[in-house]
């Protein structure tokens, strides 16, 4: 039997995952995938934090958020 993905009410608080980042460029999209495989749309807001990053950390986490 089949079930429906949760619904998320467009009124509530969405919470959010903070994810520091410093040079992550090598795994970040990884885990972003991840993080994101099984999430239902809205149901949680995502923060990639690039702090001082000399790589591509930011670049790459905009590449997996489309």
């Amino acid at each position: 039997m089949a079930t429906d993905p949760p619904r998320v009410d467009p009124g509530s608080t969405v919470p959010s995952v903070i994810i520091p980042a410093h040079d992550e460029e090598a795994v970040i999209g990884d885990g972003l995938r991840a993080l994101l495989a099984d999430a239902h749309l809205g149901e949680f807001d995502v923060v990639v934090v690039a702090n001082a990053c000399s790589d591509r950390t930011a670049e790459h986490a905009q590449e997996v958020a489309g």
